[in-house]
């Protein structure tokens, strides 16, 4: 899958599903 997707995968330990749904929606853009 992207790269975004394995940094992703991250966030979600981190911030929550809630930015993994957010991003999942939209297309990658790094912060």
């Amino acid at each position: 899958m992207w790269e975004g997707f394995r940094l992703l995968q991250e966030n979600v330990q981190q911030q929550g599903w809630r930015t993994y749904l957010y991003d999942a929606e939209q297309p990658y853009t790094p912060v």
